[in-house]
């Protein structure tokens, strides 16, 4: 059933295209696992109550609030994808907050040392919450569908 686009994924997909987002890009974790998309940082876990992230908080102040996390989650991310892809797409939101534009540099220099085969491009949506999600989302179901980073 490996041709079955329907079918959930809770792992990158083995031989096509393997799409990375930011973890702050609002993507629920039933969707992330059904599509197979990886978070930088893999291990984000959901806020806790009274701490930035709230459901009630502002999304303004939430963005204004977070710094960015270190190049190495988003190497960790890009890394794990590409060993289960022939290539990897970062989407990320590039605005300095949470996601930061150097991200896709240092994902771009550990994947050709480490993985050079695998090929990589960034995309800094420079939107944040579902803005940078739904393009995560949007490039996954494209992949499935047999897009891949040329198209």
């Amino acid at each position: 059933m490996a041709d079955d686009k329907s079918a959930p994924r809770s792992e990158p997909s083995r031989d096509g295209l393997t799409v990375v987002c930011d973890a702050d890009a609002c993507v629920p974790a039933n969707i992330r696992q059904d599509l197979g998309i990886l978070t930088a940082p893999l291990d984000a876990a959901p806020a806790e109550p009274g701490e930035p992230g709230e459901p009630d908080e502002p999304a303004d102040e939430l963005r204004a609030d977070r710094t960015a996390w270190g190049a190495e989650s988003a190497v960790a991310a890009c890394l794990r994808a590409a060993g289960h892809s022939a290539a990897v797409l970062y989407v990320g939101i590039g605005d300095g907050h949470g996601g930061d534009p150097a991200f896709g540099a240092a994902a771009a220099n550990a994947l050709a040392a480490q993985a050079p085969a695998v090929a990589f491009h960034y995309a800094a949506t420079r939107q944040w919450l579902m803005g940078s999600g739904g393009a995560a989302v949007a490039a996954d179901v494209a992949a499935r569908d047999g897009a891949d980073l040329a198209t």
